[in-house]
C-alpha cells in the first residue's frame, strides 16, 4: 500500500546554542581557511572552498580516502566539515518539506536533532560536540533513523539474530552458579541468569513471528513510509554505497504490561545499529523492525 506523505506546516527551528559548542560561521571559516592557502595545494584549497560554500558534501568521496585522513588532522578541515553537514542537512530538509511534512529542528549543546512532529520521533541527528565523543569523530556523528516491518529482515539479519542467541547462550555468569548454596553471590548469579534467559527467549519469540503478516495502523504506515523516504534522501546526499558494519542487535519489549514477573512478548521490537566509519566522522543507521501497530 503506497503512503502519500503530505506537508502539515512550516519548518520550525528552536533551541539556543552555547558559544562553546556553536558551529562556526562561514565568515569565520573563510578567514581561517585563508591562513592555510600557502600550505595547501590549489586543488585541496578549492575543494575546501566548495565544501564551505555547500556546493558539495564533505561526506562523499570527492577526494581520496588517504587525503581525507591527512586533512582530518587539521582543525580547519574538521570545522568546515561540521559547518557543511549541519547546514546542508537544514537545507535538504527545508527543501523536502512538501514531501516530508511538519518538522521540528532543535539545536542544543552540540547536537542538531530533526524530528517529525507527525510521529514525534527523530529522523536525523548530527552530534558535532567534540567533547562528548570518542577519538576519530572530531567532525561528528550522524544518526539516521528508520522503521521497518520485521518481514523486511534479510537472511543475513536473521543469521545475525541466531548468532546473537548463540553468543548469549555461551556467556559465563561472572557471579558463579546460583545452584551453589555456598556461593555468597548466588542472588546476583540468579538475577544474571534470569536476565540472560529472558533476552534469549525474546530473540527466539521474535524469530517465530517474523513471517507473520500485520496490517499496520495509519500512523505506523506513515512512520515506515516517512523514514524510508528520508533514508533514500540521505543515502543520495552522502553517497552511502559503502557497506555498513553491524554494531549492535537488541530486542526492546514495548509491552504496556511490564509489571508482571515475566512480561508478555506481544510487542517486541528489534533494534539494529549499523555504522560506517570515515576520517573523523561516523554515520550510524538505527533501524527498528516492528511486528505490530502499537509501537
Amino acid at each position: 500500500m503506497e503512503i502519500i506523505i503530505t506537508p502539515k506546516s512550516s519548518f520550525v527551528i528552536s533551541g539556543v546554542e552555547p558559544k562553546y559548542t556553536k558551529v562556526k560561521s562561514k565568515e569565520e571559516l573563510e578567514l581561517e581557511l585563508l591562513k592555510y592557502k600557502s600550505i595547501l595545494s590549489i586543488p585541496i584549497y578549492d575543494y575546501l572552498n566548495q565544501v564551505l560554500n555547500l556546493d558539495i558534501t564533505i561526506v562523499r568521496d570527492y577526494i581520496p580516502e588517504d587525503t581525507k585522513k591527512v586533512l582530518s588532522n587539521l582543525t580547519i578541515y574538521n570545522d568546515i566539515g561540521k559547518y557543511n553537514i549541519y547546514n546542508r542537512a537544514i537545507k535538504l530538509f527545508e527543501k523536502e518539506e512538501m514531501n516530508i511534512g511538519f518538522l521540528v529542528m532543535k539545536n542544543s549543546h552540540g547536537e542538531l536533532v530533526i524530528k517529525s512532529k507527525e510521529i514525534n520521533k527523530p529522523i536525523f541527528k548530527f552530534n558535532y560536540n567534540e567533547g562528548a565523543k570518542e577519538k576519530n569523530t572530531k567532525i561528528g556523528n550522524i544518526t539516521i533513523y528508520q522503521t521497518l516491518p520485521s518481514i523486511e529482515l534479510t537472511k543475513q539479519d536473521i543469521s545475525s539474530i541466531k548468532e546473537e542467541i548463540e553468543k548469549k547462550k555461551s556467556l559465563i555468569c561472572p557471579y558463579g552458579s546460583y545452584l551453589d548454596k555456598s556461593n555468597p553471590n548466588k542472588g546476583w548469579a540468579y538475577s544474571w541468569e534470569m536476565e540472560r534467559t529472558l533476552r534469549i527467549d525474546e530473540f527466539n519469540h521474535y524469530l517465530e513471528k517474523i513471517d507473520t503478516k500485520v496490517d499496520f495502523n495509519k500512523k505506523t504506515q506513515f512512520e515506515i513510509a516517512l523514514t524510508k523516504y528520508v533514508y533514500s534522501l540521505l543515502k543520495e546526499e552522502y553517497g552511502l554505497d559503502k557497506e555498513f558494519e553491524l554494531e549492535e542487535l537488541r530486542i526492546e519489549n514495548h509491552s504496556k504490561n511490564k509489571t508482571r514477573i515475566v512480561p508478555p512478548m506481544d510487542n517486541l521490537v528489534l533494534e539494529k545499529k549499523l555504522s560506517i566509519k570515515m576520517p573523523n566522522l561516523v554515520i550510524d543507521k538505527n533501524t527498528k523492525y516492528i511486528e505490530n501497530s502499537s509501537n
